[in-house]
């Protein structure tokens, strides 16, 4: 059996992140980005609907932020 798609919304553009380095905080998604060596600013994010093991981040991170991929959650109870 074979079948055809066609997507007939428009594309975008935006950043996608690994799951791992989003963390729910209150019910919301929160990532940590690098302001400087050793230190992190707490950002809420807005995401999308997970592929696989990304996320799209529809609002609250832009391209080129510098975020915590791994072990973020080691940083929610600073």
């Amino acid at each position: 059996m074979f079948g055809t798609i066609r997507h007939t919304g428009s594309l975008r553009k935006m950043p996608v992140l690994p799951a791992g380095a989003i963390v729910q905080e209150y019910g919301r998604g929160t990532v940590f980005l690098e302001r400087t060596p050793g230190r992190y600013e707490r950002r809420q994010v807005t995401v999308g609907s997970p592929v696989n093991d990304r996320v799209p981040v529809l609002g609250g991170v832009q391209a080129g932020d510098r975020v915590v991929v791994d072990g973020a959650i080691l940083l929610k109870d600073r």
